[in-house]
């Protein structure tokens, strides 16, 4: 019960978070082609917001195992509403690039701190998979009425309003960084952690949601535009649209946890989530107009929720609680390099190709991550399917 009522706090602060996180999610590329920057310049701002994630994943992870990440958390919310101060104001590349080398760090941080807590406080619950899916739960719900909040005050005020307005909210976020529990604090050396990422499983899973978050940045860099420029949608529309996708990812992902607390076909399960959003991915580079981008968009989710709840749920049940951090952290940097290559990949295959083919290409990256996992041997997988 302790346990339920700790990770729905931090459920509740991801859901405040998502709100503010959201702008950046679905709108900020917009901001940034009116502000005159090319596609490939987006995908590389997006992809350094991640590149000094990558490199700061496992020293934040082993330092949330050292560090309580109440405290931690606190200091990432402050990062990150710099960042939104910053990009705001900021003009040229030259000031905008270090604007998201801290906004990069500070959201990575943030998220490190919260999930490496979650899977300390469930290390021994009977019931992870429900309450990994309550995490996510909250973190989609908070970017669905971002989403839909964001479309409706950018048409009320200017893009440089609302990421000032977002920098202030931060201070709030910060504060509600109280609610989180404290968890125990461990001395762990880098070679120990360097062992727990070598076990049987960790490889399969990391390279499997490498290729799962090559999409991540896709998503980032060219699904906005695509509604805008090739669908044709409003900025209200695309909202609406995000926000409705976002709100059945959430309630699918809390159906997901829970559907790993009732069975042990992990290896099905998470072969068809990859699948399904390969396949979303596919329809959405020929979606033409909001209902066909939709249908495709919740296809897409479904298959997003299931394996993305299923990585979650892995790290919790397969490695040691004193090493959950930089575990985490390990997870993490996986998942932010798959989204790099994505982000720089996709805004270069937008440029010269088509951003239709920027989508294509990202499908057929998680296929190629669905086919490994099917095709994986026994020995490879360990305990991840067990």
């Amino acid at each position: 019960m302790k346990a339920s009522l700790a990770v729905g706090k931090i459920a509740v602060l991801q859901l405040v978070y998502g709100v503010f996180y959201s702008m950046y999610f679905f709108f900020l590329p917009l901001f940034l082609e009116q502000s005159g920057y090319s596609r490939s310049e987006i995908g590389l701002l997006v992809g350094l917001f991640a590149v000094v994630a990558l490199f700061s994943s496992i020293p934040l992870g082993m330092l949330s195992d050292k560090v309580k990440p109440r405290r931690l958390a606190f200091f990432a919310a402050l990062l990150v509403g710099l960042f939104y101060l910053a990009v705001g104001r900021a003009e040229g590349l030259v000031f905008l690039a270090p604007a998201f080398l801290i906004g990069g760090i500070g959201d990575n941080l943030f998220r490190v701190s919260l999930d490496s807590t979650v899977y300390k406080l469930i290390k021994k619950d009977k019931k992870k998979g429900v309450k990994v899916g309550l995490n996510k739960f909250g973190a989609a719900a908070g970017s669905a009425i971002g989403a839909i909040g964001g479309g409706v005050m950018l048409t009320l005020f200017s893009f440089t309003d609302v990421l000032t307005g977002i920098a202030v909210s931060m201070l709030g976020v910060a504060f509600l960084t109280r609610l989180m529990a404290d968890v125990g604090t461990f001395k762990i050396s880098a070679l120990d952690y360097a062992r727990e990422l070598k076990r049987p499983g960790a490889a399969l899973l990391g390279s499997a949601f490498f290729l799962l978050a090559y999409h991540f940045g896709s998503e980032q860099t060219t699904m906005t535009l695509y509604a805008k420029d090739v669908i044709g949608l409003s900025t209200e529309a695309i909202g609406l649209l995000f926000a409705l996708n976002v709100c059945f990812y959430a309630v699918v992902s809390f159906a997901a946890g829970k559907s790993f607390d009732m069975t042990k076909r992990y290896k099905e399960i998470f072969f068809a989530g990859l699948m399904l959003s390969a396949l979303g991915n596919f329809f959405y580079a020929f979606s033409w107009d909001f209902y066909t981008a939709l249908f495709s968009r919740l296809i897409h989710d479904t298959g997003d929720a299931f394996a993305i709840i299923f990585a979650g749920f892995s790290v919790a049940r397969i490695f040691p609680k004193s090493k959950l951090g930089g575990s985490t952290g390990g997870f993490l940097m996986v998942s932010v390099l798959g989204t790099t290559a994505g982000a720089l990949g996709s805004g270069v295959i937008a440029d010269y190709f088509s951003l239709s083919a920027s989508f294509i290409v990202a499908g057929a990256v998680t296929l190629a991550g669905a086919g490994m996992v099917l095709l994986a041997s026994d020995k490879a997988a360990g305990s991840l399917f067990k």
